[in-house]
């Protein structure tokens, strides 16, 4: 109940410090004030966060509608699952599975904030990540450097058992990604129920660890 009220203390915060503002405006160090993911999730154009976040009404719903980690109800309405200063669960209920949006900041070496979005599907078989994306803000537009910071999702990474009919630069099927540890990094491991990973893959579970400006995958 305390992350939400936290929750509900940034949104009241975000409305009283928008009223227009650009993000330009706000290093004013009068004003300026550290923003948190929150005040992003608001900021973000639409076709970022795509269906049933698309609009602030939306956006608000979603804060304001809590949920349990296994509570589907609800289609195509997001809800909050879990909250801290910089990072946001959301979840929604589909015909088959659920859509989980996960929206998370880093600082890079010019503390400048990087914002990423995680967006998940998950049904009774398998959990994949559909896509895995950064951006950041310069000059009060929207650019996407998800290329430019991360070293992407590639078989190779996971040293598949059977390379025949997978490429070594390919995106694998059934990898799901999520923040670990203090959310600097990113853990992603082959998710497929009722199978044995090591059958699939050497390494099932690879970490991409935040350094400054760039994602780097680590080595075990």
């Amino acid at each position: 109940m305390i992350k939400y009220i936290a929750i509900l203390i940034q949104f009241v915060n975000l409305l009283t410090s928008c009223s227009g503002d650009s993000l330009a405006e706000e290093t004013d160090p009068i004003k300026y004030r550290e923003k948190t993911v929150v005040d992003y999730f608001f900021r973000l154009p639409k076709e970022f966060l795509g269906f049933g976040l698309k609009t602030d009404e939306q956006r608000i719903a979603a804060l304001l509608n809590f949920k349990n980690h296994y509570d589907t109800r609800g289609m195509e309405k997001y809800a909050l699952i879990e909250s801290s200063p910089n990072t946001l669960q959301l979840r929604a209920g589909l015909l088959e599975g659920t859509s989980d949006i996960v929206l998370a900041s880093w600082k890079n070496a010019e503390h400048s904030d990087i914002i990423g979005i995680i967006r998940t599907y998950s049904d009774t078989d398998s959990s994949e990540t559909l896509s895995l994306k950064f951006y950041k803000n310069e000059s009060n537009s929207w650019k996407e450097i998800t290329d430019q910071i991360f070293p992407g999702i590639k078989a190779k990474y996971f040293e598949p058992i059977n390379l025949k009919h997978l490429p070594k630069d390919s995106i694998p099927a059934h990898i799901h990604c999520s923040l670990i540890g203090n959310y600097n990094d990113i853990a992603c491991r082959f998710s497929l129920v009722g199978e044995n990973p090591e059958d699939y893959y050497k390494k099932p579970s690879i970490v991409y660890h935040w350094e400054k400006n760039r994602f780097v995958l680590l080595n075990e």
